[in-house]
């Protein structure tokens, strides 16, 4: 459990700024580096690999849950700065609970 949402923590360090970069990359009609493309496929694969370990409705794969999708509407968002402060709470939401079932495993 610690590895993955260890990776999580990581991908979602630099959510905010790569979705401007794939934001940037559609309206000047350039392909996005391909290290993004692969960062967006990882914030996916976690999800699952999340639910490997915890159900569902487990705090932390709900908080993940919740943190991708908002990346999904930064990414579609017209008030971008808005979007950044819902996503970056829900972050920290996820690092919580991620901090929190960690505790517990020690525990």
């Amino acid at each position: 459990m610690r590895s993955v949402v260890d990776e999580g923590a990581q991908l979602l360090a630099v959510g905010a700024t790569n979705v401007r970069v794939i934001r940037e990359a559609r309206t000047t009609g350039i392909s996005e580096p391909d290290e993004v493309r692969d960062w967006a496929s990882r914030v996916h694969v976690l999800q699952e690999r999340l639910l490997l370990r915890v159900s569902s409705d487990h705090p932390v794969a709900t908080t993940y849950r919740a943190v991708r999708e908002s990346l999904i509407a930064l990414d579609d968002a017209g008030d971008v700065e808005a979007a950044v402060d819902e996503f970056e709470a829900r972050r920290d939401a996820f690092l919580a609970a991620a901090r929190a079932a960690l505790d517990a495993e020690i525990r």
